[in-house]
């Protein structure tokens, strides 16, 4: 299993679900192909539906990059980043990390 914090991100066990609900609909309502909605529907699964929260490393760098993106995606790239700040305290430097 994957562990955010080996590249520098401990996952924040105590984020509201409430919010992380909504941030994941807005998001899902803010990108532009239903493939870009892969990324709520993972972190929907992975942290709100399981017994025990935890995220891989795929949907990890997947976030990672809806950090910092841009043109027409600036709206759900800021999205991304409260979801990032909600799960990890602060947004993923995606060049940090390397992707």
């Amino acid at each position: 299993m994957f562990d955010p914090a080996t590249c520098g991100y401990p996952f924040k066990s105590n984020f509201d679900k409430r919010t992380l609900e909504r941030l994941l609909n807005q998001f899902e309502g803010e990108v532009k192909r239903e493939s870009d909605r892969k990324l709520a529907f993972e972190l929907r699964s992975q942290i709100l539906n399981s017994a025990i929260p935890s995220i891989t490393k795929q949907t990890f760098n997947r976030l990672a990059k809806w950090c910092k993106t841009d043109g027409i995606y600036g709206d759900a790239m800021q999205v991304a980043q409260r979801i990032s700040e909600i799960l990890f305290g602060r947004i993923i430097d995606r060049s940090l990390i390397g992707v």
